[in-house]
């Protein structure tokens, strides 16, 4: 073999490596999301707002560590975050949870998570959880406006069970955001570009252990969602 021939076989062995290292770098650089979702109106939906009913699908801890599913229908209801972002009912979504919404990068103030726990608990005062009364979707509609307004999506409310449920969350004395969590909702594009959609609150737990109703965690440090309240539709 000739000096130029093995110069040339050199140049060829490293561009293939480099090659190689583009190849494994773009597959590294896929998006990483915790789960897999589908979001549907649910019978308590009230105009543009919740209540909506979640579908876990898939779930898997984007750092690698694997999360247990171990309920399947629909998982949980819940209450968007943002005013003017949307979904498309029953399409399939990644998620990611945060505390942060990922449109804007808004953070979830103590208020909006202290009043979610309030109602996900079953514990918000004058909410018609049980249809008795047949207002469960009227008060669907107010806690939805009680809750764009302490994310400052809208302005407060000037009256009904929106403003009540309002003062009660501003007047908490809420420190910090507990277990709750924003439920993160994006597609991706052709190219890989993130399509961000509506956020949703969820509620999760911080240590393995404690399921209560939805998942199992096998990762030490991270989270599990629990405590979603599964509220049990009268038509079922």
């Amino acid at each position: 073999m000739t000096r130029t021939s093995r110069r040339s076989g050199t140049w060829v062995v490293l561009l293939l490596l480099m090659a190689s290292m583009l190849c494994f770098l773009g597959a590294s650089a896929a998006v990483a999301y915790d789960g897999t979702v589908k979001v549907y109106l649910g019978p308590y939906q009230y105009s543009s707002g919740g209540e909506f009913d979640v579908d876990v699908l898939t779930w898997t801890y984007a750092g690698g560590n694997p999360w247990t599913l171990v309920s399947s229908g629909k998982d949980f209801q819940t209450f968007c975050v943002e005013k003017n972002e949307t979904f498309v009912p029953t399409a399939l979504y990644n998620v990611t949870v945060a505390t942060q919404t990922i449109a804007t990068g808004k953070q979830l103030t103590n208020e909006t998570a202290w009043l979610f726990h309030e109602w996900n608990s079953g514990n918000l005062s004058g909410y018609d959880y049980s249809n008795g009364l047949g207002q469960r979707e009227a008060d669907a509609g107010q806690l939805q406006h009680a809750l764009w307004a302490l994310m400052t999506e809208e302005a407060a409310p000037v009256g009904g069970d929106a403003l009540t449920w309002y003062n009660l969350a501003m007047g908490s004395g809420a420190n910090g955001i507990g277990n709750v969590r924003i439920l993160q909702l994006f597609t991706t594009d052709t190219s890989g570009r993130i399509v961000n959609a509506q956020d949703m609150l969820v509620e999760v737990v911080p240590e393995p252990g404690t399921l209560v109703a939805s998942f199992a965690l096998l990762a030490p440090g991270a989270i599990s969602l629990v405590r979603l309240r599964r509220m049990k539709k009268s038509n079922k």
